[in-house]
């Protein structure tokens, strides 16, 4: 246990050295799977905290780290519905990006058609807004 307790202090050191350097750069802000990539880290090393104070047999009545797992697993819980509205596009994402890295090694000619095709599909599956539907009351007179 604490080997492995000395590889994650290692790399998180590394990529806190990283960071500082600026070569993740977050003057943007960060994605949306970012934050929720940090999230889910973040609710794993509390769970590994609160296991590990649990077997060396210390109480957890009161400590910090019970509220922070409750606050991690609320925000997980609410950014669920968000999940499933982007979830269709993240795996078509993934999709195409796996298949270009399958196919590595294409002539100029099949890469064309290969992109002219990608983009096709693409379009097939974009929004149509002429079937949004209105959910406001239709006002008869004007104001």
């Amino acid at each position: 246990m604490k080997d492995g307790l000395d590889v994650v202090r290692s790399k998180v050191q590394a990529i806190t050295a990283k960071v500082k350097a600026n070569h993740y750069p977050t003057a943007d802000g960060i994605s949306y799977l970012e934050a929720k990539h940090l999230l889910l880290l973040n609710y794993c090393q509390s769970l590994v905290y609160y296991l590990l104070r649990k077997a060396k047999g210390l109480s957890i009545e009161g400590h910090p780290v019970v509220q922070s797992l409750v606050e991690i697993r609320l925000f997980l819980e609410k950014v669920r519905p968000i999940d499933k509205k982007l979830q269709y596009q993240i795996q078509k994402l993934t999709r195409v990006s796996s298949s270009a890295v399958d196919k590595g090694g294409l002539s100029e000619e099949e890469e064309d058609a290969t992109t002219t095709q990608k983009e096709e599909d693409l379009l097939k599956y974009r929004p149509n807004p002429d079937m949004l539907v209105n959910i406001a009351p239709e006002l008869s007179e004007p104001y």
